[in-house]
């Protein structure tokens, strides 16, 4: 006479819950983001030009335009990110693709830069959103592949 018993789990709660963390995740990324695209573009400086240590103005609206916010299938090296499972939003600033770039190329790192024009209107941005959510965070402020980390 043999003995058999059969085992059986039902994962299907486990994916449920999955499925379920991963769109909080989405919606929370996107949230955070977004906050802080609505910060930059509330943060502009009065007077142009802005003083040394303070955001930069609004001049012809190219900088103010080339804020955005993208989910994409890259991550911020570029590389395709399309795992299943990631929530990834980006901040995006590209002055080539504003509304007004009038041949001036990509500058919106160069603004940022606090060895350049040190005029910051993202890194403090982040650093809002950050308290504002209560959460730690690490941004990797790598631009073009030779930036500074903070």
């Amino acid at each position: 006479m043999s003995l058999n018993m059969r085992v059986r789990l039902d994962h299907s709660g486990t994916i449920r819950a999955e499925r379920k963390a991963l769109r909080v995740a989405d919606a929370t990324t996107r949230e955070i983001a977004q906050y802080i695209v609505e910060d930059i573009r509330s943060s502009w400086s009065a007077q142009s030009p802005s003083n040394v240590g303070s955001p930069p103005a609004v001049d012809t609206g190219n900088l103010d335009s080339s804020v955005k916010l993208e989910r994409t299938g890259r991550d911020e090296r570029g590389r395709f990110a399309n795992a299943a499972n990631t929530a990834v939003h980006f901040v995006r600033i590209d002055t080539t693709q504003g509304s007004n770039p009038g041949g001036r190329g990509q500058y919106a790192a160069a603004l940022e830069d606090p060895d350049y024009f040190n005029r910051p209107y993202m890194r403090p941005a982040v650093e809002r959103a950050a308290e504002h959510f209560g959460i730690a965070y690490a941004v990797n402020w790598d631009s073009a592949g030779g930036g500074n980390n903070g």
